[in-house]
């Protein structure tokens, strides 16, 4: 818990200091959560900042994630232009990451459960400091969620296929994230009772058997008329 609580607060140190940050997370089928943030400083600021002995954020995170983050996967690299900082790290399930993260990054995180659908929703935490140390604010967030399952509602800015992105910029207004999804369903399946018992089935493999009946159809058309011509 105390490395996840580092983890937490190297996040909002990020956020804080002036860099981009891309943060991913992904629902995977087994319903466990994985959790990606990638930190990107230009280097000619971090060159600045260490002059002003102020603060290296992706440096400062990668420290002390080398530290203290054992259960965490980090890497490190930089070019003529950028720093960056990578952390990976995962959860059980998405009631395990809530609890373990969103305390220290954002406000009123809550996850509840209908049936089977469950919607997430949170409040961005107010990112201005009174620390003389957070000179800079961040220049902007990019908030990647993949949902492997049959979304219901959701406020995102953009969507591409399973992936929900929510942009927070400098300037931008305060910001909420909200979704709900059945539980289970993946986006590209559909439920079928046979005999009171539910099968989620592949659109796919729905697709394919229509065509065969299709397929299989025409050629028995085909074969009667072709008989009943012989015949006569």
């Amino acid at each position: 818990m105390k490395k996840l609580k580092i983890f937490i607060f190297l996040c909002l140190v990020l956020l804080l200091s002036g860099c981009s940050v891309e943060y991913d997370l992904t629902l995977n089928d087994d319903f466990t959560v994985s959790e990606k943030v990638v930190a990107t400083e230009k280097t000619k600021r971090m060159e600045a900042l260490t002059k002003q002995k102020g603060k290296q954020a992706v440096n400062y995170l990668y420290n002390m994630f080398k530290r203290n983050g054992e259960d965490i996967t980090l890497t490190s690299r930089d070019d003529d232009y950028n720093t960056y900082a990578t952390a990976i790290t995962s959860h059980d399930d998405i009631n395990d990451y809530a609890s373990k993260f969103s305390s220290d990054v954002f406000d009123n995180v809550n996850v509840t459960k209908d049936g089977n659908i469950i919607t997430f929703s949170t409040e961005q935490k107010e990112l201005l400091s009174s620390d003389t140390n957070y000179s800079l604010l961040y220049d902007d967030i990019t908030v990647n969620i993949t949902i492997p399952f049959e979304v219901i509602s959701n406020n995102a800015d953009k969507v591409n296929g399973n992936t929900y992105t929510w942009n927070i910029k400098k300037d931008s207004d305060y910001k909420t994230i909200e979704f709900s999804y059945k539980e289970g369903n993946k986006k590209d399946e559909v439920n079928i009772n046979v005999n009171n018992e539910t099968y989620n089935i592949h659109y796919g493999v729905i697709i394919v058997i229509g065509l065969v009946i299709i397929i299989g159809s025409i050629v028995l058309f085909v074969y009667i008329k072709n008989k009943k011509n012989n015949v006569i």
